[in-house]
């Protein structure tokens, strides 16, 4: 029997020590990068370095109160949202790429941060926080409850194709209406969304699946002035300066808009005096009462907002685009409409921006009347 070769064996052990250990260090490089892939998105990085305002029971609670009072959300919202988000992380990223407590997209970040003037690193809870709830605000004037979630989730263009029955929700997005919608339900902000917002993209708790499904009878259009919006002058961890471009006073003198007359219809009751507020609707509430559904046109986009009359086409299409610079995703594929109309002062042009759903025209105004602008969203059959 012959002896075994013990060099041989030695480096046999050797060698597949080593191997192990290379397996191990691969493995633990592997378990680094993925760590490392959950603290950073799109070039932002998680520091980690973010000590919690508030206790260990509600670590963020102070910058939840500071982002509620601001934006008159909540506190609710912005813990539930954050619970189902996040979990509470900071450092939390998606595989999709959205970073932070509540859970942005870079654009979506980029967008809010250069809006609120808030500081670089959209993983500070401060800040991310801040972001977030202006963005709750948000979708909730433009879609009202629970359809602000929807909008939060899927994306806004996501949820009025669906809203314009184009496309149906995703799964992700009907679980997330479902868990939250329930647990809020109790509690809404101070200045409520105008019932038009309501009206329009209305969608129950538990949204089902496919396209969405309309009935037969839907609220009443009424003729709301909004009520005043809180301030949104965000004093952030590090100021971004914002460039403001001046806008020419419109004439005051008001519009002649084209008086709608129906046949045989009952004269309509008097509108109840409207509180004072930021931007105003006209509806067709003015000048008859509600006998049917709204036509799918005013779902659809036959909506406008009016941003002025003025004595040129120059300032008039100024008007338009600081309009557009003021609410930017909401007005992006609206079309712009200047016309000249006759008034007690003579002739002046009228600056609209037209293709709308009525949502989106509510919502818009809301922005514009933020920057300093006048706004009025103009209901289908007020326009002329």
């Amino acid at each position: 029997m012959t002896a075994p070769n013990l060099s041989w064996t030695a480096r046999m052990r050797t060698g597949l020590r080593g191997m192990a250990l290379l397996a191990l260090a691969l493995l633990a490089a592997a378990c680094a990068g993925d760590r490392a892939g959950m603290r950073h998105s799109a070039g932002y990085v998680a520091s980690g370095d973010y000590a919690p305002p508030g206790p260990p029971h509600d670590p963020w609670g102070p910058y939840i109160a500071e982002a509620a009072a601001r934006h008159d959300v909540p506190e609710v919202w912005i813990r539930e949202v954050m619970r189902v988000e996040s979990a509470g992380r900071p450092d939390a990223v998606s595989s999709a790429g959205a970073m932070g407590l509540m859970q942005l997209m870079p654009a979506t970040w980029e967008e809010l941060r250069l809006r609120y003037q808030l500081g670089p690193d959209p993983f500070h809870p401060r800040d991310n926080i801040l972001a977030g709830t202006a963005y709750l605000r948000e979708m909730y004037d433009r879609f009202g409850a629970p359809g602000f979630l929807a909008a939060y989730n899927a994306g806004p263009g996501t949820f009025e194709r669906y809203l314009a029955r184009q496309r149906s929700l995703p799964d992700e997005t009907r679980r997330y209406v479902a868990t939250i919608a329930p647990r809020i339900a109790h509690v809404g902000p101070v200045n409520r969304a105008a019932p038009e917002v309501y009206a329009a993209a209305a969608v129950p708790t538990e949204i089902p699946p496919g396209l969405r499904r309309v009935g037969r009878a839907a609220p009443a259009q009424l003729a709301y002035r909004a009520p005043p919006s809180p301030p949104m002058h965000v004093q952030p961890a590090t100021t971004v300066a914002a460039r403001t471009v001046p806008t020419p006073p419109p004439v005051t003198a008001p519009v002649r808009e084209p008086v709608i007359v129906r046949a045989a219809l009952p004269p309509a009751p008097p509108a109840p005096p409207a509180p004072s507020g930021r931007f105003q609707l006209i509806s067709s509430a003015h000048a008859a009462p509600a006998l049917a559904a709204p036509r799918p046109a005013q779902i659809d986009g036959a909506w406008a907002i009016q941003v002025g009359a003025f004595q040129g086409h120059g300032p008039a299409r100024n008007a338009i685009e600081q309009a557009r610079r003021a609410a930017p995703e909401l007005l992006a594929s609206a079309a712009p409409a200047v016309s000249r109309v006759r008034t007690d002062e003579g002739e002046l042009v009228r600056a609209r921006l037209v293709g709308l759903s009525a949502a989106a025209a509510v919502a818009a105004c809301q922005q514009v009347e933020r920057r300093g602008l006048r706004c009025i969203a103009v209901a289908p059959d007020a326009q002329g």
